[in-house]
């Protein structure tokens, strides 16, 4: 509300032409009567010239201690440093007003000379306060964010005997943390990353759902899974803060420029206006200053088009005004990929991030192969049309199955990207889906016909559950191996660059290698509303299936196994129980032979697209 006060007046003010007024033409009686006016405007401005020196240091300091190593290395001094300095704003801002309160005790100047120096001053104090302001609201958010996390940390630092109950409270403090953190007033600069990043608190409860869950049930795999996430959870969130803090510091240090440079400047200019009754270096300095912009940017050199639904943004900006408000309209395209992204938005002198992502095409375009393409960004003045950025940089998109686990945005390797490949509601996934229940018609009968997920059927009750699922995997890959897709012994590392066909790619070519066959038969489990996991090991992907709705039991599904007939050495072969124990062993060979061999161990929790906001793209 404060910004827009002032940027309306200033607004007002320009339009009707009262900071460039006539130097000429003051009668001496005008200025004798303003003359106690222009004496306590001097006065003023001089007490606020100590002001913004003090609130320049304190922008200098917060400038040179907000990095996130600083912060990391001790963040209990640097939240006592920025109650400090909230401290110290707080009582500029009511000196501020106070000065202000002593200049408006007088009545409006008579003299051109006068009106000048009102509409400067004027000018000069709201510029002051709203840098003060932004420090304000910069500051105030970490000591509330600050404080959350400490309340957060009480409760996981709580000593029992009890993990059940332990994790169940450490869950609700989390959901209560991100909650308190949705709320808070959060600076404009930060409007969109702070919903991102507030993101990691469903991570972190996904994981305490999982630990609880394997405490309860003994089950393994979701416990290797909720250790390896939350791994995850610490890097993303972990980037997020420092992108956050690069911000805050960015907006300090455009805080102490203002107040230590620009605006100190500008008093010196009005304290001799007001002195040597002479305006005209307040029509040639601050004042004078053209509305430029400001404007920081980066963009990828590649886009994986499967993994593009899951990336934050495809551009970030970073922008601001040197004086006032500016209307200005924001283009993005990623030609032959995307539509055109268009914004108009007012920037203003304090920064504006924006985190753009253009939308792909309505008609989704061939994505078979790799082709090279340009990322065009323009930005313009949305009145004049004036062109104050134009850029279009090279960028490769690679084809639709082309993989990749390092993310560019967080700097960490993500097998759970893996997650974009999984189609439960594909058109080859539902036509699996319908041969399984044609083959189980088939094989035992019309009363066989469902998959019926996690509910009694088959002629199987309580004690035999176990049995539904085994029935439904047996069903499923005689599908698969029906429908003429067979094991293709190609190379496989997702270490590495990886071409990695969906599921109905793989029906449509009849072959995959393991990792495509995995995805095929977890994406058809996950249609039937079962908990399905991928097993990366070094070389290998594999699939685990729970045995039923937490139940903890999981069949180990060698998917590779085609063509597949259902004898009994090709179900032993497909399907192998392993109890809890079992599962433990299992796991921690190939967790060996990966620390040996350098290759890949890790549990994708297919449960966990949702919460990771992993998604690919409808092709």
């Amino acid at each position: 509300m404060f910004k827009k006060r002032m940027n309306q007046m200033v607004g007002i003010l320009l339009a009707a032409g009262m900071f460039l007024l006539p130097l000429t033409g003051c009668g001496n009686s005008g200025m004798m009567q303003d003359s106690d006016f222009l004496k306590q405007v001097e006065q003023s401005v001089i007490e606020a010239q100590g002001i913004l020196s003090s609130a320049y240091a304190v922008a200098d300091e917060l400038t040179q201690q907000t990095t996130a190593d600083t912060i990391y290395a001790n963040q209990e001094e640097y939240a006592l440093l920025c109650r400090e300095s909230s401290e110290k704003i707080d009582q500029a801002m009511g000196s501020i007003r106070k000065l202000e309160q002593d200049i408006d005790q007088f009545t409006a100047p008579q003299s051109e000379h006068g009106q000048a120096v009102y509409n400067a001053q004027s000018w000069y104090f709201d510029s002051v306060m709203l840098a003060l302001y932004d420090m304000q609201g910069t500051l105030s958010l970490y000591i509330q964010q600050y404080d959350a996390l400490q309340a957060l940390s009480e409760v996981t630092s709580a000593q029992t005997d009890d993990l059940q109950a332990y994790l169940v409270s450490v869950y609700n403090a989390a959901l209560q943390t991100k909650d308190t953190f949705l709320a808070f007033d959060t600076p404009d600069y930060l409007q969109e990353i702070w919903p991102k990043y507030c993101g990691a608190f469903d991570i972190l409860a996904k994981y305490l759902e999982s630990q609880s869950q394997a405490v309860a049930y003994g089950d393994v795999l979701r416990a290797y899974s909720a250790n390896q996430v939350i791994t995850r959870m610490d890097l993303v969130a972990m980037q997020y803060e420092q992108t956050i803090y690069d911000l805050m510091r960015g907006q300090y240090e455009l805080c102490g420029q203002r107040l230590g440079t620009e605006l100190k400047s500008f008093g010196s200019e009005i304290v001799d206006a007001c002195s040597n009754g002479d305006t005209e270096q307040l029509q040639s300095g601050y004042m004078a200053l053209d509305q430029s912009v400001s404007i920081d940017y980066s963009m990828p050199d590649e886009i994986y088009p499967n993994l593009y639904p899951s990336m934050d943004s495809a551009v970030n900006l970073l922008m601001y005004t040197s004086t006032g408000a500016r209307d200005v309209m924001i283009s993005a395209e990623i030609a032959g990929f995307s539509q055109t992204y268009e914004q108009k938005i007012t920037l203003e002198s304090d920064m504006t991030y924006l985190m753009i992502k253009p939308p792909v095409l309505a008609e989704t375009p061939d994505l078979s192969a790799a082709k090279d393409t340009q990322f065009n960004l323009k930005i313009t003045d949305a009145e004049t049309g004036d062109i104050l950025l134009q850029e279009s940089k090279p960028i490769k998109i690679y084809s639709i199955y082309d993989y990749k686990n390092y993310s560019d945005e967080f700097g960490i390797i993500q097998n759970d990207n893996i997650l974009a490949w999984m189609t439960p509601e594909s058109d080859g996934v539902l036509a699996v889906r319908r041969n399984a229940i044609a083959w189980l018609e088939e094989t035992f009968g019309a009363d066989y016909g469902i998959l019926p997920g996690y509910q009694y059927a088959y002629g199987f009750g309580q004690g035999q559950e176990a049995l539904v699922t085994y029935y439904q995997v047996a069903a499923i890959q005689s599908a698969i191996s029906n429908m003429g897709v067979r094991y293709n012994m190609g190379p496989y590392s997702l270490n590495a660059f990886q071409r990695v066909l969906m599921p109905d790619a793989v029906l449509e070519s009849q072959s995959g290698i393991c990792i495509e066959t995995s995805v095929l038969m977890a994406s058809v489990l996950q249609s039937a509303n079962m908990h399905a996991m991928i097993v990366l090991t070094p070389g290998h992907a594999q699939v685990a299936v729970e045995t039923w709705s937490g139940s903890g039991q999981y069949f180990l599904i060698e998917t590779t196994a085609l063509p597949f007939e259902a004898t009994e050495a090709g179900l032993n072969s497909l399907i192998i129980p392993l109890d809890a124990q079992g599962w433990a062993d299992y796991l921690a060979q190939k967790e060996q032979a990966a620390q040996e061999s350098g290759g890949i161990f890790y549990i994708v929790d297919c449960d966990l697209a949702k919460v990771l906001n992993i998604k690919g793209l409808d092709y």
